[in-house]
């Protein structure tokens, strides 16, 4: 006998997909800064810092509550994550890191949001324009920790790095830096809600999913005209 489409199930399979895309990543470490700075620190984001200095941590004024913030102190400023978020991360493969973040200031330059490094080999995240997280308000940002969505050996973005390097790296996680230095001159960097999911969940993007349980469903997309920004290199303290 051959089975035939029923249109009462519809409803129930839409259903299934709402409950199955609810369903979130694992988080391995979160900080809210709701009580305090959660032991984030401030130092360099292309190099090790050999003594990293303390973020000012502000109880309002957060996305909500409490929030950290760093002036322009480096040469290429940045906010350094604690132990909780380094060691072996190599769960978080597949993963991301979500933050928010701002800049009272901004250019119009790319600039990778994130850093990661074992100690010898700095993994840079693929390259944000700096106007995307002027502010305030607080900007959401999100890196995949997977190679090829656009992470490079170098903070210029010219030298792809491998799924190799980044499980190595994720392995041994010894430093991790969000960028906080968005603006050629003075810097003036709000961060907030910096969550580390790890991989291993693997839910599909809504659309995917519903279009794999609902036949005949479209999905309408609009492509952004590319523009070319120059990326830059040399920060100025």
């Amino acid at each position: 006998t051959r089975m035939s489409y029923k249109p009462y199930l519809f409803p129930v399979v839409l259903l299934l997909a709402l409950l199955l895309t609810a369903v979130p990543a694992s988080a391995s470490a979160i900080s809210t800064f709701d009580s305090g700075a959660d032991g984030w620190t401030n130092g360099n984001f292309d190099s090790s810092t050999a003594s990293p200095t303390a973020v000012t941590w502000l109880s309002t004024g957060g996305n909500p509550g409490g929030q950290i913030q760093v002036a322009d102190n480096y040469n290429w400023n940045a906010f350094l994550a604690p132990p909780q978020f380094l060691g072996d991360q190599l769960a978080a493969y597949l993963g991301s890191l979500k933050f928010d973040v701002y800049d009272s200031y901004s250019d119009s330059f790319l600039e990778p949001a994130v850093m990661i490094s074992d100690g010898t080999t700095f993994l840079y995240s693929p390259l944000v324009l700096d106007s995307t997280v002027q502010g305030p308000p607080f900007q959401t940002l999100s890196v995949q920790f997977q190679a090829s969505t656009g992470w490079t050996t170098d903070p210029s973005g010219s030298s792809a790095a491998t799924e190799a390097q980044m499980q190595t790296v994720l392995s041994n996680l010894q430093i991790l830096g969000i960028e906080a230095d968005w603006h050629s001159g003075a810097d003036d960097v709000h961060l907030d809600n910096v969550i580390l999911s790890d991989g291993s969940t693997g839910v599909p993007e809504p659309g995917s999913l519903f279009l794999l349980l609902a036949p005949g469903a479209w999905v309408l997309s609009k492509a952004k005209k590319p523009f070319q920004v120059q990326s830059r290199i040399v920060k100025e303290a």
